[in-house]
């Protein structure tokens, strides 16, 4: 995730790898910064860290609304800056404005679209580099 300009972005990237090291040992490397991810949104979710008017209409509306109009509403609110793209009516192109540990925004991603409501949810790194990275995200 993108942070505060004046926190040293190494150290922000090197945290989010230990976390991951240390939560998951057993998973293989590559997967670890995915796995933490997901795991985030699934703890916000299952402890209702996360609630309120938005996250209820949020489901209700589903993944493709929902992450369309925190993509439009989002630079208010978060660092991590998005454009949602419709690909169809289950699968989003998303870009998100940082190219660093793609596989952690995967994650995040994956786990946002299950807690919308997305059954099976995908998310598929595209492409990384220029300070963003696209992704496909789908569901069932």
């Amino acid at each position: 995730a993108q942070v505060h300009e004046a926190y040293p972005r190494p150290v922000w990237y090197r945290s989010i790898e230990l976390t991951a090291d240390s939560l998951f040992p057993d998973v293989a490397a590559e997967a670890r910064l995915r796995r933490l991810g997901r795991h985030i949104i699934e703890a916000l979710e299952s402890r209702k860290l996360v609630k309120g008017p938005w996250l209820s209409m949020a489901k209700l509306m589903g993944p493709r609304r929902a992450l369309k109009q925190a993509a439009d509403m989002g630079s208010q609110y978060s660092p991590v800056h998005l454009d949602v793209r419709e690909r169809s009516e289950k699968e989003l192109e998303v870009t998100v404005a940082e190219d660093q540990q793609a596989e952690f925004l995967d994650g995040l991603l994956e786990g946002l679209v299950g807690v919308l409501g997305g059954k099976a949810p995908s998310v598929k790194v595209e492409s990384t580099g220029d300070g963003r990275a696209v992704m496909a995200v789908s569901w069932r």
